[in-house]
């Protein structure tokens, strides 16, 4: 595998700015089962309920630098029951999935936490600036 040097300078709050700013893109999104509408993220937040903390599925295969990433996932239930997925995949570009895994892979070292606690901090943050900024 050819690995390049990442840039993991990144500050939390400019990956928190940038997961958000890539995770509203998704919006609107549609529950396929009572086919609610989320017109937007905060509509989301607000009528789902999180499923666990978010999974990367490259950091689970201890890929830090995916040619073809798999991507990060976080799952919630919708009112009815079905569950819902947003993901990284079609948002985020290669090189930038890289920086931001690699951002993860330094940060939960450093913390002496699990990727996945990480990816739910990031979570967290994330979630309570969409209602900051509402």
């Amino acid at each position: 595998m050819h690995t390049v040097s990442i840039e993991t300078s990144l500050s939390e709050e400019q990956v928190v700015d940038f997961i958000h700013a890539a995770v509203e893109k998704l919006f609107p999104k549609d529950c396929a089962a009572c086919g609610r509408r989320f017109n937007s993220m905060k509509e989301y937040l607000e009528n789902t309920v999180h499923i666990g903390q978010p999974l990367s599925f490259d950091a689970d295969e201890q890929d830090w630098q995916p040619s073809n990433p798999l991507g990060t996932f976080s799952f919630s239930d919708c009112e009815c029951g079905n569950t819902l997925v947003l993901g990284s995949t079609g948002v985020v570009d290669t090189e930038t999935m890289w920086q931001l895994l690699a951002w993860v892979k330094k940060e939960s070292k450093r913390k002496a936490i699990s990727v996945n606690e990480q990816l739910n901090d990031l979570r967290v943050k994330m979630n309570a600036q969409v209602f900051e900024k509402s």
